[in-house]
């Protein structure tokens, strides 16, 4: 299996090694420098109102 850092999905079958190709998938993923999601300043604020917690404005 080819996994591609502009892949917005990837589908890992698991078998007995799935785990350790779990793991991989997860650290090459993460070494590629590309955010795979975000969140704006205004769904931070409604998440936080949503959730009853106080952001500091530094966060923001």
């Amino acid at each position: 299996m080819i996994i591609k850092p502009e892949d917005s999905l990837c589908i890992v079958e698991i078998d007995e090694k799935g785990e350790k190709s779990a793991e991989i998938l997860v650290k090459t993923l993460s070494m590629t420098g590309t955010k795979r999601q975000t969140i704006t300043t205004d769904n931070l604020r409604q998440l936080a109102k949503d959730f009853g917690v106080t952001l500091p404005k530094k966060f923001l």
